[in-house]
């Protein structure tokens, strides 16, 4: 690890630039654009030259080139709330991806990213989502109308990360060492500021040598996601969706079964001033081993940041619920199913999963200077039926106890970013779960998690 940070940070100081010289990285690395770049008269930074690369006199066609390298530790008091044996484990991920972005005029690219992830020192098996030597990541060839100004569409064909809404259903998975990718077909349509995507994809099956990933041919994802301004609400924009999965061979506590499950959602959102609102539900119906489903989630969350006070502190205020069975036996699924989340989402230690639960989550955000911030949140936790599981990530039933208890527990976290540059990012976070009588009553024990990492991205 120690290696890697001074390379890290050796590239760090041969790349400070301003802080309003560049743009940052995007979350999805194929949705940058460096066409600006051709009219650049010199190199603004040690990557330009990488980022534009003409193929042809006109600059019509060109290719650019980037990356991420990526070192995480993290230790662990009581894994899974120490209920599979192990008390503590530490242990450090290293992670690097490398991609090249072909574009062919204004109709054609391919985009490719390779990635390799490794892991030392962890003391059980390491997975496949921490340890992989060498893989196609992303891999595909969009196909687009010729430009209009008022209109777009792309077809994309291939391996590829999605991110939709905030991520609540289908997210990155970027704190494990090996992010989210899928095989399939993807429609985008743009016009004005309204977009819709439509797409068939087939999750892959993380295997443990190189190029060994493979699409699932048990597992199916298909869905339609629109965005589009809402006049009604301050600043309001809104995302109505539609959702499917089959999943030949799913886990409840009301047992293993084929699951067929459809999801239709609502989600607002708008940044009015200081102040800025997340609310979304979803509902859920469908059929588990010939049991109809009936499930439903909820999310909310309001903020307010004072930025005209010492460290312009944002106080938030976030609340969620995702419903439980009630009761296994009545031949109907009422567990929610959170589908491609990221599995952090609930406890950073990643020892709970966001399905039959309600929590409660009042935040404070400091911005110490304008690249450093820090965030303290405290978080209460219940199971909102005691008839049903407590969850792990993915979903995978961990307390089967129905004894009428609710209570999981509280937890207290506090994270810190600093971004050096628009390539160096150094992080941390430190959290305490401390159980409540649903997990103390199974053997459960407090989780002590702390994490810290530092990125280069170029």
């Amino acid at each position: 690890m120690l290696r890697l940070c001074l390379a890290a940070c050796s590239l760090w100081l041969l790349t400070v630039l301003p802080a309003d010289a560049q743009s940052a990285y995007r979350p999805l690395r194929y949705e940058e654009d460096y066409r600006a770049l051709k009219a650049s008269t010199r190199a603004n930074d040690l990557w330009d030259p990488l980022k534009f690369v003409p193929l042809n006199e006109t600059g019509s066609s060109w290719v650019s080139f980037g990356g991420e390298l990526r070192a995480r530790f993290e230790g662990i008091g009581q894994p899974i709330f120490g209920l599979q044996g192990s008390t503590f484990d530490d242990y450090v991920l290293y992670r690097g991806l490398f991609h090249a972005d072909l574009h062919v005029g204004e109709q054609l690219r391919a985009f490719v990213q390779l990635g390799s992830a490794f892991q030392a020192g962890r003391d059980t098996r390491p997975l496949p989502v921490d340890r992989h030597p060498l893989d196609l990541h992303q891999g595909f060839v969009d196909l687009s109308l010729p430009p209009q100004p008022d209109f777009g569409l792309t077809v994309r064909l291939g391996r590829q990360e999605m991110l939709l809404g905030a991520g609540r259903l289908v997210g990155l998975r970027d704190a494990p060492n090996w992010r989210r990718s899928s095989d399939g077909v993807r429609l985008v349509a743009r016009t004005g500021e309204v977009r819709l995507d439509a797409f068939w994809m087939r999750p892959l099956i993380l295997g443990t040598e190189a190029f060994e990933n493979r699409s699932d041919p048990n597992e199916q994802f298909w869905g339609i996601y629109g965005s589009f301004p809402l006049r009604v609400l301050p600043d309001g924009r809104a995302d109505l969706y539609y959702l499917g999965v089959d999943r030949r061979t799913a886990p409840f506590a009301a047992g293993v079964a084929r699951e067929v499950r459809q999801t239709v959602g609502l989600r607002l959102t708008g940044r009015p001033g200081n102040w800025s609102y997340d609310l979304e539900a979803a509902w859920q119906g469908g059929d588990f081993g010939g049991q109809p489903i009936r499930a439903w989630g909820a999310w909310a969350s309001l903020s307010h940041t004072f930025a005209n006070t010492p460290l312009a502190p944002t106080v938030g205020l976030r609340a969620s619920a995702a419903s439980g069975d009630r009761d296994r036996t009545d031949g109907v699924l009422e567990t929610f199913n959170p589908l491609y989340y990221n599995p952090n989402v609930l406890t950073p230690a990643v020892a709970l999963g966001a399905s039959n639960f309600v929590n409660l989550q009042p935040s404070i955000g400091l911005r110490l200077s304008p690249a450093l911030t820090a965030t303290v949140d405290w978080q209460a936790l219940w199971r909102l039926e005691a008839g049903d599981a407590v969850y792990r990530p993915p979903l995978i039933p961990l307390v089967l106890a129905a004894d009428g208890r609710s209570w999981l527990g509280s937890q207290l976290s506090t994270e810190v970013q600093w971004q050096l540059d628009r390539h160096c990012e150094l992080g941390g976070i430190y959290s305490h779960f401390f159980v409540g009588d649903v997990l103390a009553g199974a053997g459960g024990r407090d989780i002590d998690f702390v994490a810290g990492w530092l990125t280069y991205r170029f």
